[in-house]
């Protein structure tokens, strides 16, 4: 659904939020406008506010439970976002239905088979479903047997089980079961 509004965020001493927005809820579609402030509480809790006043679903680490050393104001939606990762160092990334947010250090390199998928096809199926996201980058190895995969766990994970997925797709074999035995035939 499409909503339309400016977004004022409020976070006071006593835990209170004042939303006034409905957000597109995928792609993360922030507002330009809207004023954000948070003048103490955990990083989970502002996390929590915030996504509640976006009406967004969001996965929190347990491990970011640290307590927001001083208030900040910011002027749009995503400058709170990020200055909040970059203050707390945590990255954040949306899959199309969660806000997945996460430590920076589990945030990581890692080289996937492609097991005969197609590189181009991996892409396109990732920017089909709307999971890709141009700061954690997804390459072609040399060799073009692998993909290089530079995000946080859930980017990787989604990643992964698309790999999974062309890969079963490509298979070109027919399983028999008979009785007692199994047998893989390959098909032209």
């Amino acid at each position: 659904m499409n909503f339309r509004a400016i977004l004022t965020f409020f976070c006071f001493a006593t835990g209170s939020v004042l939303p006034v927005l409905e957000v597109q809820a995928a792609p993360l579609n922030l507002p330009a406008e809207g004023r954000f402030t948070v003048l103490n509480g955990t990083v989970t809790d502002a996390l929590h506010q915030f996504c509640a006043a976006l009406r967004l679903r969001v996965d929190v680490d347990h491990n970011l439970s640290q307590n927001i050393r001083r208030g900040f104001t910011a002027d749009t939606p995503r400058a709170f976002l990020d200055t909040l990762a970059a203050a707390y160092n945590f990255d954040w990334y949306f899959d199309g239905q969660v806000l997945h947010v996460t430590p920076e250090q589990l945030t990581r390199d890692q080289d996937l088979p492609l097991d005969g998928g197609a590189y181009d096809v991996l892409v396109r199926d990732l920017a089909a479903q709307k999971i890709s996201d141009s700061r954690y980058p997804i390459h072609l190895s040399g060799d073009g047997k692998h993909v290089h995969v530079f995000g946080p766990p859930r980017l990787i994970e989604i990643v992964t089980q698309e790999l999974a997925s062309l890969e079963r797709t490509h298979d070109k074999s027919v399983t028999i079961y008979r009785a007692d035995s199994v047998e893989h035939v390959s098909v032209p």
